[in-house]
C-alpha cells in the first residue's frame, strides 16, 4: 500500500472515530493463566472514543465489566460499566466521571462492600471509592499520597497481610512504565502505609507497569503487567508469578507473554482481567500500512 493511500485510509478512519492505534476490548472464555486471546469476540467502542483497562466483577450471578472510555474530543477518560450477557456487553452507564482524566477502574470486594481504586494520577493523589448504589453510584472514602503521580494501583491480601502495587512517576516525563513500587498496608483504607525497603522492586519497561489485578490460582500468586518495549505503549501483556513477597525481598518471573501477533489487525495488547470463567483484554488496532512490531 502506498504512503498516500495509507494516510488517506487512516484519515477516513479518524473521521468516523476508528482512529489508528486505538484500543478496544476482547471478551472470551478462560481463566487468568490459560486464556486464548485469539478466541475472544471484539467489543467495539462508539465513534470518537476508545475503550481500555477493563476489569470484571461478579455479583449475585451477574458479571459486570468496568472500563475506561477515552474521549478524543476532551482528551480525557472516564469510567463506564456494563453487564456481560453471553458475548455481548450491555452498557449500564457511567460509573465515575471527574474534571480530570480517569482510567484503570480496579474494582474489588472487601468487608462486605464493593470498592474501587481508579487511576487518578492527573489529580496527583490516590483515591478509594465505595459503591453506594452499585454499579453506577460511588462516593469518595479515602485518599493518600497527596502530590504523588501514581498509576495502575492494585491492593490485595495474601495470607492475612495486605499489600499494594503502584507505578510511581517522579520525573518530568510522565513515564509510569519503568518502576514498580510495593507497599505493606493495613488494609484498603490505607491507614498505615509502609514502603518496601527495596523500592522500586522492579525497574524494567518490559514488566514493571501494572496490567490488571493480582490473582491467585492453584495456590500461586500472579500479577499481570505491561510490556512497553519496542517503542510502543502496550506492546504486550505479561503474566508474572510472584515467587517472593515479604519486607526483606521481592521476586517474580514471567510465565506468559502475549503480544498482538494472534491477529493481523492488532499491533498490541496491555491489560487483562478474568472472573467467572470469562476473560477480557484490551487490544490496540494496527495503524494501516505500518509493519507489525515483533519481539
Amino acid at each position: 500500500m502506498s504512503e498516500l493511500a495509507t494516510r488517506t485510509l487512516n484519515a477516513v478512519g479518524e473521521r468516523i472515530g476508528r482512529r489508528p492505534g486505538m484500543f478496544e476490548l476482547r471478551l472470551g472464555h478462560g481463566d487468568g493463566l490459560n486464556f486464548d486471546p485469539a478466541s475472544g469476540v471484539t467489543l467495539t467502542p462508539p465513534a470518537g472514543t476508545y475503550w481500555a483497562d477493563p476489569f470484571l466483577f461478579e455479583r449475585d450471578g451477574v458479571l459486570y465489566l468496568f472500563y475506561e472510555v477515552y474521549d478524543y474530543e476532551t482528551r480525557r477518560g472516564h469510567l463506564d460499566v456494563g453487564r456481560i450477557e453471553g458475548d455481548r456487553l450491555e452498557p449500564l452507564g457511567t460509573a465515575l466521571k471527574q474534571p480530570h482524566h480517569l482510567s484503570y477502574p480496579f474494582v474489588f470486594h472487601w468487608n462486605g462492600e464493593i470498592w474501587m481504586i481508579p487511576e487518578t494520577h492527573a489529580a496527583q493523589r490516590l483515591e478509594l471509592w465505595r459503591a453506594t448504589t452499585f454499579p453506577t453510584g460511588w462516593e469518595l472514602s479515602a485518599t493518600a499520597f497527596e502530590g504523588v503521580s501514581m498509576a495502575d494501583t492494585v491492593v490485595f491480601e495474601r495470607r492475612g497481610q495486605w499489600w499494594m502495587f503502584s507505578n510511581i512517576c517522579d520525573d518530568s516525563f510522565g513515564d509510569h512504565g519503568a518502576e514498580l513500587h510495593l507497599f505493606r498496608i493495613d488494609g484498603p483504607m490505607l491507614g498505615r502505609i509502609e514502603p518496601h525497603p527495596l523500592n522500586p522492586v522492579v525497574i524494567d519497561t518490559t514488566t514493571a507497569r501494572g496490567g490488571g489485578r493480582v490473582f491467585e490460582q492453584d495456590g500461586k500468586l500472579y500479577r499481570t503487567s505491561q510490556d512497553n518495549s519496542h517503542g510502543l505503549y502496550g506492546f504486550g501483556l505479561n503474566v508474572m508469578e510472584i515467587t517472593r513477597l515479604d519486607m526483606d525481598g521481592y521476586a517474580e518471573r514471567r510465565v506468559r507473554h502475549i503480544t498482538g501477533d494472534f491477529d493481523d489487525a492488532i499491533m498490541a495488547c496491555h491489560h487483562m482481567d478474568a472472573a467467572a470463567g470469562r476473560f477480557v483484554i484490551d487490544v490496540r488496532r494496527r495503524v494501516l500500512g505500518a509493519p507489525k512490531p515483533t519481539g
